[in-house]
């Protein structure tokens, strides 16, 4: 069977323990410290199936979590010196610039900005807004560093995952991390997620072949995330 080590605690002091240059990719998809911004306050949940939506976000819905967590400049700082590869970070669309200079300030070619179409998106605030149907993803890498694609473009459709696969609430799909796995790393290497949340991206690693290794800190997700792991890594 193949472990992956997977610890419970602060990701941030967690890798920070790695040696610097260590990690081949470093996929992630931190907190947006966006949670008082976005809440909902006049939403409630409920079952949706307009437009392919299985659901509205209620009140509150990020707020238990997504909160006081340090900002793009505080984390990387730590982090981007362990890696010696390419660097693949979801981030709110008001942070892609920031993470794009913070990317540079260590060393780091801020290669560009990738999207990921979202087919279902959720009804959040729809009578008020534009629906938002894509989510930002900063790609950087050093100097040297392979790509895997060919004539590849920047925007991915992927339908986000459906509420009964769900357990986390920011759990991103499966197929969608796999494909930015095989893109931004090859057979054998590191793939580091330090907020590992449902451990899509470690999952998605070790089935390709790569050495996982994560962090979550919220004991419920990581308990979950735990048997995840258990029920859907492939024996070697």
């Amino acid at each position: 069977m193949v472990i992956i080590p997977f610890g419970f605690g602060d990701g941030i002091a967690g890798a920070s323990e790695l040696p610097d240059l260590s990690v081949d990719l470093l996929l992630t998809d931190p907190p947006y410290n966006i949670s008082k911004a976005y809440v909902c306050e006049t939403q409630v949940p409920r079952r949706l199936r307009t437009n392919g939506s299985d659901f509205i976000m209620p009140k509150g819905y990020f707020g238990q979590w997504d909160k006081e967590f340090p900002q793009p400049g505080e984390w990387t700082r730590v982090l981007i010196p362990k890696v010696r590869g390419w660097v693949v970070i979801f981030c709110a669309q008001a942070q892609i610039g920031e993470y794009c200079n913070t990317l540079n300030a260590h060393k780091l070619s801020a290669v560009g900005t990738m999207v990921w179409h979202k087919t279902n998106p959720v009804l959040f605030n729809h009578r008020y807004k534009p629906i938002n149907a894509w989510e930002a993803i900063v790609i950087g890498k050093r100097p040297g560093t392979k790509f895997n694609g060919k004539t590849i473009h920047n925007v991915f459709e992927c339908k986000s995952t459906s509420p009964q696969e769900r357990i986390h609430p920011t759990q991103k799909p499966l197929d969608l991390i796999a494909k930015f796995i095989t893109l931004f790393s090859n057979k054998g290497v590191v793939v580091l997620d330090p907020f590992a949340g449902s451990a899509t991206t470690l999952i998605a690693a070790a089935n390709l072949g790569r050495r996982a290794l994560g962090y979550e800190n919220d004991p419920t997700h990581f308990d979950a995330a735990a048997m995840r792991i258990r029920r859907h890594v492939s024996p070697l």
